[in-house]
């Protein structure tokens, strides 16, 4: 209103303007006739050249000094101008003269008014711009006051656009965004608002969301629950996986994200989310197939097992009946025979072998062993098992170990000894002339102490693997045989796989060897290759890396196999022996070859019956089966150790003698791993595993009786 009052004023229009300020007042006054400032005639000039009643009529300072002051001074200018225009209306209709100073007085007085009338105008509009100069006196406070109120009526329409603008922009990205947004009041979590994707989302119409609990589109309430507590405790949740409801029931996964924020002035919480129902999908799916997977590999691992040991049974009684009967007096002819039943036995005992190692190493079901070995005796043994063979078919037998091998490594020597008889064995299998050779090296940049993991240790201590070095060996096996096709090289270390289809007529085998030295060779940490073309020949190459032991193993005496041949043949006493088994042909095995041993044998058909004999007779070794009807060989072997502690607490036996243990050893076609730790759990003293090897039944038998 004063802006607008201060415009007219600066219009040339006095009287509009103190009429707006006398409406504004309440006192209801228009401007009046052309000559009058809206008061009447009579009424003259008072103090200051105030109309007296205008002056009577103005407000109490007291009221509002501020407005009071402001309003009073647009008044006196408004006030100001309209005498200044009556007195120049006066002068335009010849009331004054200004031109005949000596018949009016006032001329003078008048000129200089109209002159001050001018600036006065001037001022007005700066006044009316906001941008009045700052003079001394009253109008300089005027126009220093209303300069501040104009800049801080500018500065805030500026900041109110610039607010309205980023709001705008905000809105624009906020609905325009690729991925949905939920908006919702913070104390009762209804929606504020919510993106077209949102609705996409859940199904809804954008004007039907907003005021919905955002609560209902939530499937499991805990856990909204526990997103505002983390909400309040943290200010912020990100990646949160929830499931969400949509509008037509359905369900969906969704990964989000919540700030805290202010929404129009109101606590809000401000959600992002994008779906993830398919990732969840095939989680599902994956973790379905897993537990597929895993069942059938429990599947295969029993069926394996069981395999095992059916399969197993019957080769103890063939191979052991076999050397039984090769052990008489027979003819050449029944002897050549009864060798070639041995030998057939022993290729599908090694068959079997051979697809429980592949097994056990998919299965991840293989550890190797940590022990001291010489790799030049251990090559030099692997040659001596196969030179009769190779004598046989005429051909040369060579082998190289370089000076910078180290004597003493850490490793699995019987699994390097697989690979290397598997290998070996090839090499005999296909080559009729020439040679087979085998060299051993260190890999290049891998010697000792410079491969991974080389240098010395820090504090070195006792014992094999006291040392930190490494070392990676490169196993080179060349023989002159008839070769691989090129084509067939990628393919030739997969399961079942051999070179040719007619190979396997002629030369027979299973292709499993290669596949288990390919196996064995990752475990040990190498790599393993063939170069070879066809009638020229096959270069098998493996690395494997080993750490560097601190002294060579001890040599074995050179009479050790006559004496364990001596202990074969000459036990060092006659023993009790009671041999549990329900399979016939096992009994029939055991007690003649512990008979002729020497050894007084009593069987029993199953653990119950064993268990009866073991309580009402002394024995000095048992020979318990695994599976047996009834009760099995680990829970008589359970029941029996049982008794033993309860013997022992109870003080039975001779006045300060302790209850001798007795040793029971486990016979199971069980060779599956883990089974020689579940046998000596049940509480046996050694395992056996079917086929039954003699010598090393009897080697057991006889050390387990001299403790």
């Amino acid at each position: 209103m004063l802006r607008a009052a201060l415009a007219l004023i600066a219009e040339g229009q006095p009287r509009h303007a103190l009429a707006l300020l006398e409406r504004e007042r309440g006192l209801g006054r228009g401007p009046g006739r052309e000559g009058e400032c809206g008061l009447e005639p009579e009424r003259g000039l008072g103090r200051e050249g105030e109309y007296e009643d205008e002056r009577a009529a103005r407000p109490d300072p007291a009221d509002d000094p501020g407005d009071a002051d402001l309003l009073e001074a647009v008044r006196v200018l408004a006030i100001r101008q309209a005498e200044v225009g009556d007195l120049a209306t006066a002068l335009s209709r010849g009331y004054l003269e200004i031109d005949a100073p000596p018949r009016n007085p006032l001329a003078g007085p008048l000129t200089e008014l109209q002159s001050g009338l001018r600036h006065l105008r001037r001022q007005l509009g700066q006044v009316a711009r906001g941008d009045l100069c700052q003079e001394a006196g009253f109008l300089g406070d005027l126009a220093q006051e209303f300069n501040r109120m104009t800049r801080t009526l500018r500065e805030n329409q500026e900041r109110e656009i610039r607010v309205a603008t980023s709001e705008a922009h905000y809105r624009v990205l906020v609905e325009s965004a690729p991925f949905p947004i939920v908006v919702s009041r913070f104390d009762d979590e209804r929606v504020l608002f919510m993106n077209e994707r949102a609705a996409e989302s859940f199904g809804v119409g954008l004007s039907a969301a907003v005021g919905r609990l955002a609560a209902e589109a939530w499937v499991d309430p805990a856990q909204r629950r526990a997103m505002i507590e983390r909400l309040l405790r943290d200010g912020v949740v990100r990646d949160l996986e929830a499931e969400l409801r949509h509008e037509d029931g359905r369900t969906f996964w969704v990964l989000l994200s919540v700030i805290a924020t202010v929404w129009h002035g109101e606590a809000a919480t401000f959600t992002a989310f994008t779906e993830i129902t398919r990732r969840k999908e095939a989680e599902a799916a994956l973790r379905m197939a897993t537990a597929a997977a895993e069942s059938a590999n429990r599947a295969k691992s029993a069926f394996l097992a069981n395999m095992s040991h059916e399969i197993r049974t019957p080769m103890t009684g063939i191979l052991g009946l076999t050397g039984l009967v090769l052990e008489t007096d027979l003819d050449a002819e029944r002897r050549e025979m009864l060798e070639m039943v041995r030998t057939s036995a022993d290729g599908l005992l090694a068959l079997l072998n051979g697809i429980l190692d592949l097994s056990k190493i998919e299965a991840g079901k293989i550890e190797l062993e940590e022990l001291v070995f010489d790799v030049r005796r251990e090559v030099d043994e692997v040659l001596g098992l196969v030179a009769f063979r190779a004598g046989e078919k005429a051909l040369a037998l060579g082998c190289r170990v370089a000076e910078d091998v180290p004597a003493a490594l850490v490793g699995d020597r019987g699994r390097l000894r697989q690979v290397l008889l598997n290998l070996l064995g090839n090499a005999l299998k296909f080559t009729d002339t020439g040679s087979i050779t085998v060299d051993v090296d260190v890999e290049p940049g891998a010697g000792p102490g410079s491969g991974p993991g080389a240098g010395p240790p820090a504090d070195p201590g006792p014992g094999p693997d006291a040392g930190a070095r490494e070392v990676t060996l490169a196993f080179t096996v060349r023989d002159t045989g008839i070769g691989i096709p090129p084509d067939k090289l990628l393919r030739i270390f997969d399961p079942f796989t051999q070179a040719d289809a007619s190979t396997a007529r002629r030369y027979g085998g299973t292709g499993l060897g290669l596949t288990i030295c390919a196996r064995l060779v990752e475990l040990f940490g190498g790599r393993i290759w063939v170069e070879s073309g066809l009638g020229e020949g096959s270069t098998f190459r493996f690395t494997a890396r080993f750490a560097v032991g601190e002294a060579p193993p001890a040599a074995a005496p050179a009479d050790a196999g006559a004496a364990a041949g001596r202990e074969a043949t000459a036990p060092s006493r006659a023993l009790r022996v009671l041999v549990a088994d329900d399979n016939l042909v096992n009994q029939v095995l055991l007690r003649r070859l512990l008979a002729r041993r020497g050894h007084e044998v009593e069987v029993a058909a199953d653990g119950a019956a064993a268990l009866a004999l073991m309580f009402e007779s002394r024995f000095d070794v048992v020979l318990m089966d695994v599976e047996m009807p009834g009760v099995d060989g680990l829970a008589a072997t359970r029941a029996w150790r049982e008794r033993e502690a309860a013997r022992a607490g109870d003080g039975g036996g001779p006045a300060g003698v302790a209850a001798a243990r007795l040793p029971i050893v486990m016979l199971t076609a069980h060779a599956m791993r883990g089974d020689r730790e579940r046998c000596l759990a049940a509480g046996a003293d050694e395992y056996v595993a079917k086929p039954v090897d003699a010598a090393q039944l009897f080697a057991t038998i006889d050390r387990l009786a001299a403790r």
